[in-house]
């Protein structure tokens, strides 16, 4: 009796001796996957709005982004160059308009667009995580406005349709929700595992009005993102 208790007592040890060896894996860049090849295109929505004629005007487009080639950026991380690419539809040849370029390190996700360097997640990623994405833009004139942006995560691991795709694994990024009486801010992506930005919409307009629902923008522009095809 003495020796299988000795016996019990020598495996409880043991057992809690591995649990504490268990450590737990970070999956947060699954949201966020790159490899040579990988390509997404985007419906695009985009309204602009002109205080001068107080008319808006909208057109609809799709856009190409396609991993093409790696090199070493000037962070000293392998980097993926973007190729991006638009046509108006699907029987309208692609056209290459920016080239931007991403990469990952051992604590974000980034993304070069435009020269400008926004760190798209912070890792490890979990509902309510705030981070300051654009901490490496500098502003001027052209960038003031993405100044002392606090990125949050509102939702991780949601179940997500977008129009005949489903995505079994997203969460939410909202990049800022700003607005007053004249000016409103509302930038925000959707990411899932495995398949990267799915939704991206972005919305900064003006008014002179004070209509607080915003129905009637007098300037700026609306731009949607929606994910249609990916491999």
């Amino acid at each position: 009796m003495k020796q299988i208790f000795c016996i019990t007592i020598c495996i409880l040890i043991l057992t809690s001796c591995e649990r504490h060896d268990i450590k737990l894996v970070d999956r947060s860049a699954e949201f966020f996957p790159m490899q040579l090849n990988k390509f997404w295109i985007y419906n695009v929505d985009s309204i602009s709005f002109d205080d001068v004629t107080l008319t808006s005007d909208t057109i609809h487009y799709q856009v190409k982004e396609e991993l093409d080639s790696t090199f070493i950026d000037d962070t000293g991380n392998q980097a993926y160059r973007i190729e991006r690419s638009r046509r108006n539809d699907t029987a309208s040849f692609w056209t290459i308009t920016d080239i931007w370029y991403c990469n990952l390190t051992s604590s974000t996700a980034e993304k070069v667009e435009e020269n400008l360097r926004f760190i798209k997640l912070s890792f490890p990623m979990f509902k309510n995580k705030t981070w300051a994405g654009n901490k490496y833009i500098h502003p001027w004139d052209v960038t003031d406005y993405l100044n002392g942006w606090s990125y949050l995560c509102t939702n991780i691991d949601v179940p997500l349709t977008l129009g005949t795709l489903h995505f079994d694994s997203t969460l939410t990024v909202i990049q800022n929700a700003d607005s007053n009486l004249t000016e409103k801010y509302f930038f925000i992506e959707k990411y899932a595992r495995q398949v990267g930005m799915i939704y991206k919409e972005e919305q900064h307009v003006q008014k002179q009005n004070l209509d607080p629902q915003w129905t009637h923008p007098e300037s700026g522009y609306i731009r949607r993102y929606y994910l249609i095809q990916y491999n």
